[in-house]
């Protein structure tokens, strides 16, 4: 019983955790560039700075549509490749891209 409730307890701190983490990695660097733009030099007014923003969005919803589309197309034909055996190892193509992504240049 005590490891079930355990168990629960530490299914619940990772979600909230992870949740809470990726809201914060997310929001950030929004809020931080719009201090950033509405300061010196820039001197963008509201008006300015919520077509950039809209336009951020615009951007993360088209690259998520498209990026699963050629995740779907890519992993067909690795699929088809693999005389129709699908496993998660060909996944792992896509792990190279994110990481490529995070890159600090």
């Amino acid at each position: 019983m005590i490891l079930m409730v355990g168990i629960l307890f530490a299914a619940q701190y990772t979600v909230t955790y992870t949740a809470a983490i990726t809201l914060a990695a997310y929001v950030y660097p929004c809020c931080r560039g719009v201090m950033l733009i509405s300061s010196s030099p820039y001197n963008y007014n509201p008006l300015i700075i919520g077509v950039v923003i809209l336009a951020f969005g615009a951007g993360n919803m088209v690259g998520s549509v498209a990026g699963g589309k050629w995740s779907d197309v890519y992993l067909r034909r690795l699929r088809e490749a693999n005389n129709g055996v699908s496993v998660p190892e060909v996944r792992l193509f896509f792990l190279h891209i994110s990481v490529l992504q995070e890159r600090k240049f």
